[in-house]
């Protein structure tokens, strides 16, 4: 709530000020007043009675933000720590050698994929030779025995 005038915000005790409802009321109850008047009043009295409870949240609200600010401090007076700082350079550091160790591993790997495909291909190859080479015996076994027949 707004206090009238100043700009700022007011205090409970500024805006209890500055409602009239319970001299409205006693007014109204006395019975001197004239009927339009004794309407506008009461409908006063809602419109004050509806700003104090706005207050009242916003009071409540107010408060778990300054204490959210004060959380906020706290943990940045905690991140200036210069023994956090200490252990996260050196956090930065040993992350930056094991990102470079990884790299290393990486290509180390994918130079032993080629190397193993290269031995696959060098296998496929000895083994159709060697596939040639038992048909070739055959071959000459089988002419051996027709001729020394």
């Amino acid at each position: 709530m707004w206090c009238v005038g100043s700009g700022s915000r007011c205090s409970r005790q500024e805006l209890t000020r500055f409602t009239t409802h319970r001299d409205l009321e006693r007014q109204i109850e006395s019975g001197t007043m004239r009927l339009v008047e004794e309407k506008k009043a009461l409908s006063e009295i809602t419109d004050l009675r509806r700003a104090r409870k706005a207050f009242d949240v916003s009071d409540s609200a107010q408060g778990s933000i300054d204490a959210d600010k004060a959380k906020i401090e706290e943990l940045k007076a905690t991140l200036d720590n210069p023994e956090y700082k200490a252990l996260n350079d050196r956090y930065e550091a040993i992350q930056k050698e094991l990102d470079e160790l990884n790299t290393e591993l990486e290509a180390g790997n994918k130079n032993r994929d080629a190397l193993y495909d290269e031995r696959n291909k060098i296998q496929e190859a000895v083994n159709v030779l060697w596939s040639r080479k038992k048909e070739s015996a055959g071959n000459f076994k089988d002419a051996n025995d027709r001729y020394c027949k």
